[in-house]
């Protein structure tokens, strides 16, 4: 299977997170958290966000703050509601 798209920097995804609408104060703390989770698990979190899933542009004001909140409370009440 070959990829059509080539693999991206985390500055490179910053820019088109950027790119598409998503306000970004720090870049430090964007670039590591992408490092850690990925560009694509963390897309999930910025669906709500898109006004159009087909165009990928974010509704205005879309905070990357916000999907990171989102992210990590859905990831850290997954980790509670496991049993012992």
């Amino acid at each position: 299977m070959k990829f059509r798209k080539p693999p991206l920097t985390y500055q490179q995804q910053i820019e088109l997170l950027v790119s598409r609408g998503m306000q970004i104060d720090n870049c430090c703390r964007a670039r590591h958290f992408l490092s850690h989770l990925n560009y694509y698990r963390l897309a999930a979190y910025w669906l709500p966000f898109e006004l159009d899933h087909a165009g990928r542009d974010l509704a205005p004001e879309t905070l990357y703050d916000d999907s990171q909140s989102l992210s990590s409370w859905l990831l850290s009440s997954r980790k509670s509601s496991r049993p012992a």
